[in-house]
């Protein structure tokens, strides 16, 4: 120990301990170089004394002045990196025995044992960490670590193992409690009601096949088994499940869990019902906090209450957060992990893999044993003949698998400066040798390896090869043939086809070719880009489609050619289409029926015509436009079937009528105006006051940025102004858009002088002021309006000094109502 720290010089300090899991801390406090120097940081338990906890610095931030220090528990530290396991097979052995042998030459030792478990394991050059984690799952136990402090030294590194940590102490929670913190929740479409459970694979001559079923397994509720699983079903199913999250037609929600080590199926058939309690209801992970005189461990047991979907299960808590500047400051997590931490995540992905690895060593072992029991358990007859020797075969060494003379089935032939071998003979009684080795290389008819380092393989008949060196592989001629493809290397063809309905595409030389029973079509690539040939399926009006697209509630929508020119065709559950079609060099044409006929005028088309009057026509009406270059007066007009009109002309004059009368807009630059008839007109003037006119009203508006915005109602052609009617009027009155703010006084002074007068305006009696005669503090807009919020703010500020001067009158009058009395008392 190099320094200590008062924990009141800290501004957090966290410990976060998971179940089966990392314990960490966050330690933040003010800056300093001590603890910016820090390699390991450790205190003393805020619950027991006698536990002290040691992290080696991870992670070290600046925030502020502040520094922020990550660290690990050095538990995990010094188990993944201080010495190696090379070679420890622990076999169906006692929990004490199996954690003995990671523990042994290392620093730590065990503590207490409470566990029977028992277990196995293959720990071949890996870190005491990752044989830990694989022995808290295979021997289904679970730690608590401690360490001993004294005169700044660790004195005790102990791990305690038991079945199970804490204990179930009643504690219940409800979902939709409001102190709960709902972390993470899974949605019930995710869930599986019936579960089929695989054991680990039959052996067979290489290793494992088939894997272990229990079909065999009977289950009746009658003999007091959970549910009911029938002889020869597959699968086990949580029926109160189904009828919740099931389908519809009440079947349930199948899938396939794996158990790699269970080798006998009334245990793998209890085993996938566990599993199935777990898995058949919406998981939830919930957080709480708790306060000190509450129990609350890591490992506790509880109850989740579920009235929501009518169950009650038990949970564990997985993760708990403790406050060491605090010590009544908790929080737990439990239900299901949902959301797990990148190191959890990391080591769960690593146990698949190391499961992965020794199923496939298990499998390479047992190959390997396999050919050695085949090589080394029959004898072997060996002669060394010479030449002329009775038996008519070359001079040499030979082994056979039978005495010479016992018709031998085998053989292996050495001399000559070859090697051969044989595992029968031809008909007429000759070796068939198989296998050949010389000076020149090795003829061999087959090969039996578990790695094959070569440079190049080449074809003896074609010069095919394959150079693994460069990845180049060349093949001359053949054919690669599967279930439902061909590739014909000789003619450069593939095929391959749709086992549901028969379609097959192929490539062949420059064309894609698609085929299906009654139809065909390809795509060949051109100058231009990809070209598409449409198929034999006629689609309507004599016309093929090149490129069909298929929605998702199977319509089809065809593009393609034909004969009058292209088109895109609309099929499926509607009766009408849809179509472009290039009719000549001088029409375009869009339809929305199967009729096509351009005398019927009730037809559902758009034709688009060309020339020097271009034409945008449906039916009867018609949009025309005039633009030829030449002309000076080019418009748009628009004609209906009702002999209406709609003309836009160069004097931007635009007019919409029909027989019983017109509506014009017009626009001279400066003035645009709506007009229907004589008098109903809409005009709007453009200016520093803009203005909307209709009739003898103008509302007018200032829109000029260096004047005050302001909107006026004029009548009588702006000669005079309008009333205005609204509901409320507000004020924008904030301090922030106010300058050199100050009391005003002197009001009932002003008032007093206002001439209030009783007159007649636009025909209507009235009460006020005039504004010549007014106060200046009332006039607005060049002293020719009256300004309501200062008309209203001076009667306001009025009635104030009017109160305060008869509250002065009031104590006066009680004054010398006082001195009345005095001086009556006096006489």
């Amino acid at each position: 120990m190099t320094s200590v720290i008062d924990p009141e010089d800290l501004l957090e300090s966290t410990q976060v301990q998971e179940l089966n899991g990392l314990i960490t801390t966050t330690i933040t406090a003010p800056y300093s170089q001590e603890l910016e120097r820090a390699f390991y940081v450790g205190s003393r338990d805020i619950d027991d004394n006698s536990i002290f906890w040691m992290y080696k610095v991870d992670k070290r931030s600046k925030e502020n002045n502040n520094i922020v220090l990550n660290g690990t528990y050095v538990l995990f530290d010094e188990l993944k990196a201080y010495d190696i396991i090379r070679d420890k097979r622990p076999a169906n052995v006692s929990a004490l025995s199996g954690i003995t042998t990671i523990l042994e030459g290392s620093r730590w030792q065990l503590g207490s044992n409470t566990s029977t478990h028992l277990g196995t394991a293959n720990w071949y050059y890996i870190s005491r960490l990752e044989a830990f984690w694989e022995y808290l799952e295979n021997w289904n136990v679970e730690f608590k670590p401690r360490m001993t402090f004294s005169q700044g030294k660790i004195t005790g590194r102990y791990i305690d193992i038991m079945d199970k940590r804490s204990a179930d102490y009643g504690k219940w929670y409800e979902y939709g409690d409001k102190l709960l913190d709902i972390k993470a929740e899974q949605a019930s479409d995710s869930l599986y009601t019936a579960f089929v459970g695989r054991g680990k694979g039959e052996e067979s001559g290489n290793g494992y096949g088939r894997r272990l079923g229990f079909n065999s397994v009977t289950w009746t509720i009658a003999n007091g088994k959970p549910v009911d699983k029938p002889l020869n079903q597959d699968f086990v199913e949580i029926p109160s499940a189904t009828a919740q999250y099931g389908y519809s037609d009440g079947k349930p929600r199948t899938t396939v869990v794996i158990f790699e080590d269970i080798e006998d199926p009334v245990q793998l058939l209890e085993q996938t019902y566990e599993y199935a309690l777990e898995e058949c209801r919406p998981k939830l992970q919930l957080r709480a906090d708790v306060l000190e005189t509450q129990l609350s461990e890591l490992g506790e047991t509880c109850t989740i209450i579920r009235d929501d979907i009518g169950i009650r299960y038990k949970t564990r808590v997985f993760k708990l957060t403790r406050n060491f500047l605090n010590k009544n400051q908790k929080t737990v997590e439990f239900g299901d992990e949902i959301v797990q931490s990148t190191a959890k995540r990391n080591s769960n992905t690593a146990k698949v893999i190391k499961k992965q690895e020794d199923r496939v060593i298990y499998w390479l072992d047992g190959l390997r044993q396999e050919l050695v029991d085949s090589y080394f358990n029959e004898d072997g007859y060996n002669y060394d003949l010479t030449a002329d020797n009775e038996y008519d075969l070359p001079a040499g060494y030979y082994s056979f698998d039978r005495p010479i003379d016992a018709s031998p089935t085998k053989v292996i032939y050495m001399g000559a400066g070859k090697l051969m071998i044989a595992n029968s003979k031809n008909p007429d009684g000759q070796w068939n040798w198989t296998t050949a080795i010389n000076g020149d290389g090795a003829n061999l008819s087959a090969v039996n390896t578990g790695l094959l380092q070569a440079g190049r393989i080449q074809s003896a008949v074609d010069g095919s090869f394959w150079d693994l060196d460069s990845g180049l592989l060349d093949l001359k001629s053949g054919t690669f043939t599967g279930t439902n493809f061909k590739l014909n290397l000789g003619l450069g063809e593939a095929t391959f086809k749709n086992p549901t309905n028969g379609n097959t595409l192929l490539i062949k030389q420059d064309k894609f070719y698609f085929d299906t029973p009654t139809a065909s079509h390809y795509l060949i690539p051109d100058n231009e880009g990809l070209a598409v040939v449409p198929g034999s399926g006629n689609t309507g009006n004599d016309r093929n489609a090149g490129i069909r697209l298929q929605s998702t509630n199977f319509n089809f929508y065809d593009l393609g050619f034909g004969s009058d020119g292209g088109f895109l065709h609309r099929i499926g559950s509607y009766p009408d289409t849809m179509a472009l079609i290039n009719k000549d060099g001088g029409s375009f044409t869009f339809s929305h029926t199967a009729l096509l006929d351009e005398a019927n005028v009730n037809t559902r088309r758009w034709d688009m015509k060309i020339g020097l009057y271009g034409r945008f026509k449906y039916g009867k009406s018609a949009l025309d436009f005039n633009g030829y270059d030449s002309l000076t007066a080019p418009k748009v007009r628009v004609v209906n079937p009702l002999n209406g009109k709609l003309a836009i002309l160069d004097t931007g004059y635009l007019n919409l009528g029909n027989d019983t009368g017109n509506v014009e807009l017009s626009s001279d630059g400066t003035n645009f105006n709506i007009r229907h008839g004589v008098n109903r007109n809409w005009a709007f003037k453009e200016g520093l006051t803009g203005a909307m006119t209709y009739g003898i009203t103008t509302l007018a508006l200032n829109g000029h940025e260096n004047a005050s915005a302001r909107l006026s109602v004029l009548g009588t052609g702006g000669t005079s102004y309008g009333y205005v009617s609204a509901s409320n009027f507000d004020v924008q009155s904030e301090r922030k858009y106010k300058d050199d703010i100050t009391d005003f006084n002197g009001a009932l002074g002003i008032i007093s002088k206002m001439n209030i007068h009783q007159y007649v305006k636009n025909g209507v009696s009235e009460i006020g002021i005039i504004t010549d005669e007014a106060p200046y503090q009332l006039l607005s807009d060049n002293n020719t309006k009256i300004s309501l919020y200062d008309y209203a703010s001076l009667g306001l500020r009025g009635v104030q000094e009017l109160e305060q001067l008869s509250w002065n009158h009031e104590y006066r009058i009680a004054e010398l109502e006082e001195k009345i009395k005095s001086l009556e008392a006096s006489k």
